[in-house]
C-alpha cells in the first residue's frame, strides 16, 4: 500500500489539501520534475505530432514515397496522445490521491519508451513496438496500483484510469493474435486494433473528465470525502459500463458497425452527461475552458457522425479523435502549464494564439474528413488537414512551452503576462 510521505520527506501542500508533491522548501531540480512530470511530456507530446503527421505533409507534397498509415496511426496514438495523458496522469494523480510522486524510474520509463514505440514503428518492427507499449502500460498500472491508497479519496470515477490500460493491454494482445493466426480469427486484430486506437483513450476521457471538465470549466471539482454509502454501487457501475464499452468494439467486427458507433456513443455520452454535468455552460472566463468543454461534447459527437455517415465513418470518427482527443489535450495541457505557472490573465483570456489552436483544430476535422469524401482529391485534403493541424500545434506551442520553466516570482511574472 502506498502511504502518503511524513516526516523529513513530508510533500508540501496545496492550500485546498493537494500535495505538491517535492519538499518543503526549496525543491530540487529533480524533486521539481518528478513533482510535475508534465513539464517533460508535454514537449514529447509535441513531437510526437510532428511525427506522426509530418510524413502524411511531406507524401502529399510528393517529398516522400511512402504513406506509413500504420506509423501514423500507432504515433498519434501511443506517441501524441499517450505523452500528454502520461504528463497529466502522473502530475494529477498523486496530488488528487496525497500519495508519494511519480518515481524517477516510471518518469524516465516513459520519456524513453514513448520515441523508442515510435522509431520503432518508423522502421516496421511491429513486434518491437507493441512490447515497449505493454510494458509502459505494466508500468503505468503498477504507479497506479501503488497509489490505490492515499490521504485523500479520488472520485469513482478514477476506476476507469486503470481500466484503460488494461483495456489497452488486453487490445494489443488480440491484435497480436488476429495477426499471428489469420484466417478466421483476423476479427481479433480489428477487435485489438479499436481497443487500442479508441477503447483506452474513452476510458481516459470518462475517467479524467468527471475531474477535469467541472474543474477547469466551472471551478467545481469534486470534494474530498470518505467512504460513503454506495461507492461500491457506483464502482460496480463504472465497471459495468467499461465492460460494455468493450462489448461495443465487438459488436463492430461481428455484428453492425453503425450499431456499434451509436451504443459506443451513447454511452460515452452518458457517463460524460452524468459524470461530469456536461450540459452546463464554462462559468469561469478562459477560452481553454471553452475549447476543454468543446472538446468534451466532440468525443460522443464524432460517434453519432460516424454512424450517419456509415460508409465514411473515418470522416465522423476524426471529430472524435482532433476535436475530441487532440483538442481536450491541447486545452487541458494549456490550462495546467499556464495554471501552475501563476500566469492567471493568459489562462482566464483568450489570447489569440490559443484561439487559433481552437479554430485551427476544428478546421483540421473537416478537412480530414474531406480525405474520407472527396477521395478523388484526397492528397489535396490529406496535405491540407495535416498542415492545418500542426499550425494549430504551433499556435499552441508557441505560447505554451516558453512558459513551462519553474514559475517566476510575482513581480517577473506580472511583467511577463502579456507575452
Amino acid at each position: 500500500m502506498a502511504a502518503a510521505p511524513s516526516g523529513p520527506d513530508r510533500v508540501a501542500r496545496h492550500p485546498q489539501g493537494a500535495p505538491f508533491g517535492a519538499p518543503e522548501g526549496a525543491p530540487t531540480v529533480g524533486a521539481r520534475l518528478c513533482a510535475e512530470p508534465y513539464r517533460l511530456y508535454f514537449p514529447l507530446g509535441f513531437l510526437m505530432v510532428w511525427a506522426g503527421l509530418a510524413p502524411w505533409v511531406l507524401y502529399g507534397a510528393g517529398w516522400a514515397s511512402e504513406y506509413r498509415s500504420i506509423f501514423h496511426a500507432m504515433v498519434q496514438v501511443e506517441g501524441f496522445l499517450t505523452s500528454f495523458a502520461l504528463g497529466f496522469l502522473f502530475t494529477m494523480y498523486p496530488r488528487r490521491t496525497g500519495t508519494a510522486p511519480a518515481a524517477p524510474w516510471q518518469i524516465g520509463f516513459g520519456l524513453l519508451a514513448i520515441p523508442a514505440i515510435a522509431v520503432a514503428a518508423f522502421f516496421e518492427h511491429w513486434a518491437v513496438s507493441q512490447t515497449v507499449w505493454i510494458a509502459l502500460n505494466g508500468v503505468v498500472l503498477a504507479f497506479l496500483w501503488q497509489r490505490r491508497r492515499g490521504a485523500r479519496r479520488p472520485p469513482t470515477a478514477f476506476v476507469w484510469l486503470p481500466l484503460a490500460f488494461v483495456i489497452s493491454l488486453a487490445g494489443t494482445v488480440a491484435t497480436a493474435f488476429g495477426g499471428i493466426l489469420g484466417g478466421a480469427w483476423w476479427w481479433l486484430h480489428g477487435l485489438g486494433l479499436g481497443l487500442v486506437t479508441q477503447g483506452t483513450f474513452l476510458a481516459l476521457v470518462v475517467g479524467v473528465g468527471t475531474l477535469v471538465v467541472p474543474l477547469m470549466t466551472r471551478g467545481a471539482g469534486p470534494p474530498d470525502h470518505g467512504a460513503r454509502p454506495g461507492d461500491g454501487l457506483r464502482r460496480l457501475a463504472h465497471l459495468l459500463a467499461a465492460g460494455a464499452l468493450v462489448v461495443t468494439f465487438w459488436l463492430e467486427v461481428q455484428v453492425s458497425l453503425r450499431l456499434a458507433l451509436l451504443l459506443r456513443g451513447g454511452l460515452v455520452a452518458l457517463l460524460l452527461l452524468f459524470g461530469a454535468s456536461l450540459w452546463r455552460l464554462p462559468a469561469r472566463p478562459g477560452i481553454t475552458r471553452w475549447s476543454i468543454w468543446l472538446a468534451a461534447w466532440c468525443v460522443p459527437a464524432g460517434y453519432a457522425l460516424a454512424a450517419l455517415l456509415v460508409d465514411h465513418h473515418k470522416a465522423g470518427l476524426h471529430l472524435t479523435f482532433i476535436g475530441g482527443f487532440g483538442l481536450m489535450v491541447l486545452a487541458v495541457a494549456a490550462q495546467v502549464v499556464l495554471g501552475h505557472g501563476g500566469y492567471e490573465r493568459l489562462k482566464n483570456s483568450a489570447p489569440r494564439r490559443l484561439v487559433a489552436v481552437l479554430l485551427l483544430l476544428l478546421s483540421a476535422v473537416v478537412l480530414r474528413s474531406l480525405m474520407d469524401l472527396d477521395p478523388a482529391h484526397f492528397l489535396r485534403w490529406m496535405v491540407l488537414a495535416a498542415g492545418t493541424f500542426l499550425a494549430g500545434t504551433l499556435a499552441w506551442a508557441s505560447l505554451v512551452l516558453p512558459r513551462l520553466g519553474p514559475a517566476p516570482d510575482p513581480e517577473r511574472r506580472a511583467q511577463r503576462l502579456p507575452g
